[in-house]
């Protein structure tokens, strides 16, 4: 029967686990719903919305279903608790939490979806480990109870519902269909794989397991850390959060490298309720606006210590708070700076934090991981959706990561030996015209990174092929620095790699940046000892 999803989670309570196996006894026209979390306004502001289980039937309707465990359950003057082998807690009332859900789901539905005519929602509750003769109370009617023993039969339980509603419907297919895409939706990538040096045909990419959980999770949770690395969908995940708190708060999205901002606040347009930025270009903005002085040399000292002073300082005078802020590529702030930013919040009870990052791709030395945020839930992502397994393979070899690949084929990457010096800038000029040439490529999907300064200024600003080498952003092949296009990536990387840096950890973690940007091809220009060293074999 539609059930979604369709399997429940190890990790779901038991009495959940329980309600889940014996829905799954329904067929067709029955639809179930687990674990459903929605936003939308409740009083004025954003609020949270969540239901156990959601049940729909074209010809009734849709009842939500709140679920209540515990072996033993009590009410004292109206307090409610649930006992088990862990002792006594209090709760919630449990139909005071469905009939909330209800109404806040009436709502939610009718904001995306267009139905004229009146359809009937109505609650109800679970007991899954207890036998229920009786009415509870003044609270519950026992025909909105489930027990134990109408979960043996949960078809015809669930009919004694919808007639005590007297609850009668007709959902129409294109509403079913609209309803079954709001609560349970799939969400997808288009990734088109390189004419001529792949399988030459669109590939459509549905976000794994591990990002569709990161998803729902998100609804849930209003402070999170996610976890991922290169290529799991941290920067898409960044965008989409930005783009859907922004129908109803003000969104500050702030990342340390000046491209990525830039490239991003081109992808998601004009806004203006989000907020696009480095954090140093939000110390500035605010510090102009506020009126207050800017070291005229500003060390990197000034920036660990006393950049969110300033930054606190401005945004007190200009009264500049966001309901929401967004941190991608957070392993390149210190954690002073995320502190800072946690205290521009308009509303700290009802504000979203969310902090993406890779510690492998921590090439400044800031050293901040999972541990410099205690109590902060986390989620990770561990599913390479960007690079073939080609790359993910190299990608991965750094490190002696695990991280799981979708299985697209692409062609090898490709070894040239180089000199680690300036002499590799003809080995990449033959190289372009070789794919400008013979193999039809297009310049814009080009990208020469190299932690080599003077072969950037040495490319930037040539041509080939009447084709300009030319910085990101602009027409022509792009040549960049790596740490100036982390966060980025190209469908064809040329990475130009010159020296092994003192510290083994540095090193490793400037190609594993510089690798990961491919995303259907790769080159790299380098000294066999420097392939050799991050286990890039020679074929």
């Amino acid at each position: 029967m539609p059930i979604y999803p369709s399997k429940i989670s190890n990790d779901s309570p038991y009495s959940e686990r329980y309600v889940f196996e014996s829905f799954s006894q329904l067929q067709l026209p029955w639809y179930i719903f687990h674990s459903v979390a929605w936003q939308t306004i409740r009083n004025g502001r954003q609020g949270d919305g969540e239901a156990d289980f959601i049940i729909v039937h074209p010809a009734h309707g849709i009842i939500v279903l709140e679920v209540k465990g515990g072996d033993e359950i009590t009410i004292e003057y109206g307090a409610w608790f649930s006992h088990n082998e862990h002792g006594k807690h209090s709760i919630k009332n449990p139909f005071e939490q469905a009939k909330d859900s209800k109404f806040a789901l009436i709502k939610f539905l009718k904001e995306k979806i267009d139905i004229k005519d009146k359809f009937y929602v109505s609650h109800a509750v679970v007991f899954p480990k207890m036998t229920i003769d009786d009415n509870i109370s003044t609270y519950g009617d026992r025909k909105i109870i489930l027990d134990r023993n109408d979960l043996k039969d949960p078809e015809e339980s669930l009919k004694r519902i919808f007639k005590h509603w007297n609850q009668y419907n007709n959902i129409t297919n294109d509403h079913l269909d609209c309803i079954i895409d709001t609560l349970a939706p799939t969400i997808t990538i288009k990734k088109r794989l390189i004419d001529n040096i792949s399988e030459a045909e669109d590939k459509i990419i549905e976000l794994t397991k591990s990002q569709i959980k990161a998803f729902r999770q998100l609804r849930r949770i209003r402070k999170c850390i996610v976890l991922g690395s290169a290529g799991t969908g941290k920067s898409v995940l960044a965008k989409y959060k930005a783009v859907e708190l922004s129908k109803e708060h003000n969104v500050l999205l702030v990342c340390y490298n000046k491209l990525l901002a830039e490239h991003t606040a081109k992808e998601l347009g004009n806004n203006s309720n989000i907020t696009i930025c480095t954090y140093h270009h939000l110390i500035f903005s605010e510090a102009n606006k506020a009126k207050l002085p800017i070291p005229d040399s500003i060390s990197s000292s000034w920036w660990e210590n006393d950049s969110a002073s300033l930054l606190l300082e401005a945004s007190d005078i200009n009264n500049t708070y966001f309901d929401s802020i967004i941190i991608d590529e957070g392993q390149d702030f210190s954690y002073g700076w995320i502190e800072s930013l946690e205290l521009l919040f308009s509303d700290k009870e009802n504000c979203f934090f969310y902090v993406f990052m890779d510690s492998h791709q921590d090439i400044y030395s800031r050293n901040i991981n999972i541990t410099s945020f205690k109590d902060w839930p986390n989620v990770t992502l561990d599913t390479n959706c960007r690079n073939t397994d080609q790359i993910a393979d190299k990608v991965n070899s750094i490190f002696k990561d695990n991280s799981f690949s979708l299985g697209i084929v692409g062609p090898d990457p490709v070894f040239i030996r180089g000199y680690g010096n300036k002499m590799d800038c003809e080995l990449i000029e033959n190289l372009c015209e070789e794919l400008l040439m013979e193999e039809g490529i297009d310049s814009k999907k080009i990208t020469i990174l190299s932690d080599n300064n003077e072969n950037i200024n040495y490319l930037t600003g040539k041509a080939i092929c009447n084709t300009m080498f030319t910085n990101f952003g602009k027409k022509g092949i792009t040549v960049e620095s790596i740490s100036r296009f982390k966060g980025l990536e190209s469908e064809i990387i040329i990475l130009n790699i010159t020296k092994i840096e003192a510290q083994l950890i540095e090193f490793q973690q400037k190609c594993y940046v510089g690798l990961s940007r491919a995303r259907n091809a790769l080159f790299l220009v380098t000294t066999e000892k420097i392939a050799s060293t991050i286990n890039f074999e020679q074929k």
